[in-house]
């Protein structure tokens, strides 16, 4: 099987005839078809748009990173910008910003360059340290959980990484990062959901608990779990559609999570759920699950257990 990007075909170059009618233009000779490019996601749109930035790069040394890497890589790029392609290139001068791309000059150990589908890119570890460096510690660590939890890195190759670094901008973010990344975390809602938790304060959380009854049957699992007492859950569309079975109806997931939900009331605990749109007010979130905490220190502890996923 050839070791090609699934977003190839896409790729036009120099359409036959003399209009571009029902095409969506990339740069100057290239084009894809706009049905085709209007079925896919912001993310695929722009791994398309790197796969053509790719194959224009004139000689070698240079790659696809930060942002760009991430979405080849099946990364969320929460916090970055993807406007443009980035690519890095070694050396201590001469980056630019221009119509289609991004090039950064930085250094550029042979160790954090591999291929994703015949297209040379920084490695999983090198990418979470270049989206923290440019895009700040939040979006690293979102970049970072998701690396780790999918096991395309492990958290001793992204500290490797970060002693090869050099003393660059941004460095200081990508450090903070690095101490925060948990691969526990399954979603960018529940990264997020962490990082809020801990600025505004609160106990941190164990992640990922595993749920039992009063009679040792396992109820399921959580986002998080406070003090032991209360159970906080993120809320999120996402989750929702990756819970579908063969044969269910949407509506059939959100009657299993209203089961599960009960379940874990009835046994002893407290559930405070948030979405979305309370991440966007960390203050009321932090409000709001500090509201859940008191009220479950005046309950009786409850009658089930848990254990670490």
């Amino acid at each position: 099987m050839r070791n090609t990007h699934p977003h190839r075909h896409l790729l036009i170059r120099s359409p036959r005839g003399p209009g571009t009618r029902g095409l969506v233009r990339l740069r100057r000779d290239c084009f894809v078809e706009r049905e085709a490019w209007e079925t896919l996601s912001v993310e695929d749109q722009h791994v398309a748009r790197a796969v053509d930035v790719h194959r224009s790069l004139r000689g070698g040394g240079t790659v696809i990173s930060h942002a760009s890497a991430a979405a080849l890589w099946g990364l969320p790029t929460w916090g970055s910008t993807l406007s443009r392609v980035h690519v890095t290139r070694a050396g201590s001068s001469g980056g630019r910003i221009e119509q289609s791309r991004h090039l950064h000059i930085d250094a550029l150990d042979p160790l954090d360059i591999t291929s994703r589908h015949g297209i040379a890119v920084t490695t999983p570890a090198r990418t979470v340290l270049d989206v923290a460096r440019t895009s700040g510690i939040e979006a690293g660590i979102v970049t970072g959980d998701a690396a780790i939890h999918k096991k395309l890195a492990s958290m001793a190759q992204v500290r490797e990484c970060l002693d090869r670094l050099p003393r660059r901008k941004g460095i200081h973010w990508a450090r903070d990062a690095v101490g925060l990344i948990d691969g526990r975390s399954e979603s960018v809602g529940e990264s997020r959901s962490r990082l809020v938790l801990k600025d505004e304060g609160l106990p941190p959380p164990v992640l990922q608990p595993l749920l039992f009854d009063e009679g040792g049957a396992l109820i399921g699992r959580g986002d998080f779990l406070l003090e032991e007492r209360v159970v906080g859950e993120f809320d999120g569309r996402i989750k929702y559609g990756a819970l579908l079975r063969a044969g269910d109806h949407p509506g059939d997931v959100v009657f299993r999570e209203k089961l599960r939900e009960d379940a874990i009331r009835d046994a002893g605990w407290t559930v405070v759920r948030w979405t979305w749109a309370d991440l966007a007010d960390p203050a009321r979130l932090g409000e709001q699950v500090r509201r859940a905490i008191e009220r479950a220190r005046r309950l009786p502890a409850p009658r089930g257990t848990w254990r670490p996923s």
